[in-house]
């Protein structure tokens, strides 16, 4: 279920950073709560004589106002601690579109299914200021269906068998976006070959899990990798 390639590959889709910003912080809050709500039950269970004792302390209103002064502060310190989730979310963000500007933003991977012609396809944007190679493209979730060869679209005499015929690496490279002042290269587009048992799949559905590993090229290659889920396979009539 590995095929080994080094160029470009399916649909990339990030995770949202304010939501996700929004998630760290509830589970946060949530084992704060916990841990407070806990300790008033054992302070409750332990200590009876002395939390009533505390209650009658603090019922006159002198020391209500102080406990009033004293809460204001700190009602100043959970208003300000509810906006970090979103705080957060705008700094990934800025960070993300920073990194698209300069040219350091991750390719777009997309597989989507003609079914017309009963054929899969992977096509890929490279947003990145470099090349992008494809190492490997797995396929996932579903046993038995793997990856036989994957067809340069415009020039079908272009594939990774082929090039593995020719002794040569296997790998279709991606042009980076090298001139931000101009369009960005065009998409590259390949037909994926799938196998089942030895015989062609043809009409998979559209059940498939693509993960795809791939490396950008500079001075020190990074290694990345994404995947495609069922909800970014698309089918194309």
């Amino acid at each position: 279920m590995r095929l080994n390639l080094t160029a470009a590959s399916p649909l990339f889709a990030p995770h949202s950073a304010v939501a996700e910003g929004k998630r760290m912080w509830r589970v946060f809050w949530a084992a704060a709560g916990g841990a407070i709500f806990g300790g008033l039950i054992v302070l409750t269970i332990t200590s009876q004589d002395w939390l009533v004792a505390s209650i009658r302390h603090n019922a006159t209103w002198e020391t209500a106002r102080d406990w009033i002064g004293a809460l204001s502060g700190w009602a100043a310190f959970f208003a300000a601690a509810a906006s970090l989730p979103y705080l957060v979310g705008q700094w990934l963000e800025a960070k993300r579109q920073t990194a698209f500007i300069v040219g350091d933003a991750d390719p777009d991977f997309l597989v989507y299914r003609n079914r017309q012609k009963r054929e899969t396809y992977l096509t890929v944007r490279n947003w990145n200021r470099r090349r992008v190679m494809v190492g490997t493209i797995v396929i996932l979730g579903k046993a038995g269906i793997e990856i036989d060869n994957v067809v340069d679209r415009q020039n079908s005499s272009k594939s990774w068998k082929s090039m593995k015929a020719a002794d040569e690496s296997g790998e279709f490279k991606i042009d980076g976006w090298t001139d931000r002042n101009r369009e960005p290269p065009p998409d590259r587009s390949f037909i994926i070959n799938m196998v089942q048992r030895g015989e062609p799949v043809l009409d998979h559905g559209s059940k498939l899990e693509f993960k795809i590993s791939y490396r950008i090229l500079g001075q020190e290659h990074e290694r990345r990798s994404t995947r495609v889920v069922t909800s970014a396979i698309i089918e194309q009539n």
